[in-house]
């Protein structure tokens, strides 16, 4: 089990974002976008017609005046259950930490960090799991290339 949180966290931070391409161009957004909202439906259908049902889920998604994320809400099941993903960057727009809650309680849950090297390439990925209320369960540590 230890193994494949250990793959799981290594996965999660080799592909993590970058701070080279900004959140709206990935999900080819143009322009001044503040706010994203993706919404999916249970749907139906015969003889060409489409019928909506339940909502499924729904992100919203919110970004800075240099097109990065800086929150990001996930809903499911049209409650309040879902995740709140909060995200803080440098001043030349590298990723340093995000963060995740629950939106129940506004509990958080993760959290990562990360490290760049003068290059502006991701060096370091820390992940950090809460239990309880502000109560570190564990942490796991990813070395991603070097310092130079």
């Amino acid at each position: 089990m230890r193994y494949l949180s250990l793959l799981c966290i290594f996965l999660l931070c080799s592909f993590s974002p970058r701070n080279t391409i900004p959140a709206l161009m990935e999900k080819n957004l143009k322009g001044k976008v503040r706010k994203f909202t993706e919404t999916a439906y249970s749907a139906s259908g015969a003889k060409g017609m489409v019928e909506k049902h339940a909502l499924i889920w729904k992100n919203i998604t919110l970004f800075d005046k240099d097109g990065n994320e800086m929150e990001e809400v996930k809903y499911m099941y049209d409650t309040l259950l879902g995740t709140k993903i909060t995200y803080e960057y440098d001043q030349e727009g590298s990723l340093l930490e995000r963060s995740e809650y629950r939106m129940l309680d506004s509990h958080k849950t993760k959290r990562y960090t990360y490290t760049f090297n003068r290059k502006g390439l991701e060096t370091d990925c820390n992940e950090y799991l809460y239990f309880t209320r502000d109560k570190l369960v564990d942490c796991f540590y990813q070395r991603i290339g070097t310092s130079s």
